[in-house]
């Protein structure tokens, strides 16, 4: 036995020295243009023009791609297409906070983080983790950018449902243990919006949230989840594009050397992956240039320079006018002394050894299964999507009533209210309030099933409520069961 456990960690030692020596022999050989690339990541789907993108990738040697909105059958044959393209491996990131139906149709969704934070079994957090790490692993996402581990205070809609709730522990608690399952499973897991953006009061994709707590609020509150998720062994961290005056009163934190080197990396000793949030939001973008956006960000410490967009006109700007302007400025950064080779080598060689770990530079492309759909619908993924939302659900100013033969109304449908009888009311936008108030005055029979928070419907405190928070076909479902009701595939 101890043979065997001596063999094993000799091979272990091996292996890593050979990967090293990979790493290590491909940075040797690189370009300086081609290094400056690595640090790229733009946004990739097959539904958009694609000569840009090609261009992008070639020109700019771009050495990591987020994907965004296609469906799975025409999201894998189009990235093998890319890495087909490139002389190194590219990095597949993904956005799949609650699944892959936040951006892939066909999909499954799974309950959102407001609703995972509620759930008290630890053994549903992890299989959670790790089904949305498989799921992403089978097209082709090599590093998830999820869980967000902001602490968000109540009644503050900005991050929202994203967030597993207002208290750090249960944050960084859920965290955790949906960390463990992702990375269990084979994916990289990345912990934002650091160093926190739960209490922001605006959007940073709009403009510059200010977080204006001392230092000893932010280590009791803010911080705490991120400690957390780095004791948990995350592979990425994303920062955030917020002004935090505690820490920095010069920079947002996006841009903050203090911020990302002192406090993250060196401080707290984080030696993995560090992400940008997307460099053209306004928080940046409305009071600084491309260029010195993309400079300030690697000089504040970041691996990865990540651009983002849903519309194609958005994407275009990026590919076409943002990435070789920031190119350039780091090239330009490099020659004048501002950027050292050391620093670029050093983020580079970082990159490169994360894709030698996932085993890309042996095997690059994804072969396309003939039952990919059913393998991402398969019976355990169902089984799990149901046990979540039903594990997840909270019955306020309960306990509920027995209805008979009710009536299921969705007031986003524009149909008529029945004027009597029994009555469950789904409820998914604050803009159907006032005719819930009307429906509450004239019907005692009366359960509303609410996929909103539950703070927005404190004004009802006698009405009996069950929370499903964000709405979908199996969120429906289980709010209905638990109110009484049972239907079969319910029409949104």
């Amino acid at each position: 036995m101890k043979l065997s456990i001596l063999l094993f960690t000799i091979f272990a030692c091996l292996v890593g020295e050979l990967r090293a020596e990979w790493a290590e022999n491909i940075l040797e050989t690189l370009t300086i243009q081609e290094k400056i690339g690595q640090l790229f990541v733009v946004p990739a789907s097959p539904r958009y023009e694609p000569e840009a993108l090609f261009e992008a990738i070639e020109r700019y040697h771009i050495g990591s791609i987020l994907i965004k909105q296609a469906h799975p059958l025409e999201q894998i044959p189009f990235m093998n297409g890319l890495q087909a393209r490139t002389r190194l491996p590219l990095l597949c990131l993904g956005d799949a906070e609650w699944g892959l139906g936040m951006r892939m149709e066909e999909t499954l969704s799974f309950p959102r983080n407001y609703a995972l934070g509620s759930i008290q079994d630890d053994r549903l957090l992890y299989e959670f983790g790790k089904m949305v790490g498989e799921q992403c692993k089978l097209v082709g996402i090599h590093l998830n950018l999820a869980p967000v581990v902001d602490v968000n205070p109540p009644r503050n809609p900005v991050i929202g449902m994203r967030a597993f709730g207002e208290e750090p522990g249960r944050v960084g608690r859920s965290a955790a243990l949906v960390i463990r399952g992702m990375q269990d499973a084979g994916i990289l897991a990345c912990a934002k919006h650091f160093p926190g953006h739960g209490d922001a009061k605006v959007d940073s994709h709009y403009a510059l949230p200010t977080i204006p707590h001392s230092l000893d609020r932010l280590e009791e509150v803010e911080f705490a989840p991120f400690r957390r998720a780095l004791a948990e062994r995350v592979a990425a961290v994303m920062s955030g594009h917020l002004y935090l005056p505690a820490l920095d009163d010069q920079n947002p934190a996006s841009l903050s050397h203090p911020i990302i080197t002192g406090l993250l990396k060196e401080k707290w000793g984080f030696q993995g992956l560090v992400i940008t949030d997307a460099l053209n939001m306004k928080a940046l973008s409305r009071d600084r240039t491309t260029e010195e956006i993309a400079l300030g960000a690697l000089l504040a410490g970041h691996d990865l320079l990540l651009y983002g967009a849903h519309l194609y006109r958005d994407i275009e700007e990026i590919l076409v006018e943002l990435i070789p302007a920031a190119f350039s400025a780091i090239e330009r950064g490099v020659s004048e002394g501002r950027i050292s080779m050391e620093c670029i080598d050093a983020h580079v060689l970082k990159i490169l050894s994360l894709k030698e770990r996932l085993g890309l530079h042996q095997k690059r492309e994804l072969p396309l299964p003939q039952d990919l759909m059913e393998q991402l619908h398969s019976e355990a993924a169902l089984a799990l999507q149901e046990a979540l939302f039903r594990a997840s659900l909270q019955v306020i100013n309960g306990p509920l009533p027995t209805l008979h033969c009710a009536e299921y109304v969705r007031l986003w449908e524009d149909r008529p209210i029945p004027a009597e009888g029994a009555l469950i009311v789904g409820v998914n936008h604050l803009d159907q309030l006032p005719l819930l108030r009307e429906i509450y005055l004239t019907h005692p029979q009366l359960i509303v099933a609410l996929f909103l928070p539950p703070y927005l419907v404190e004004e009802f405190p006698d009405l009996p409520i069950v929370v499903g928070y964000g709405v979908s076909e199996a969120s429906e479902r289980a709010v209905l069961k638990k109110g009484g009701v049972v239907i079969d595939n319910p029409p949104l």
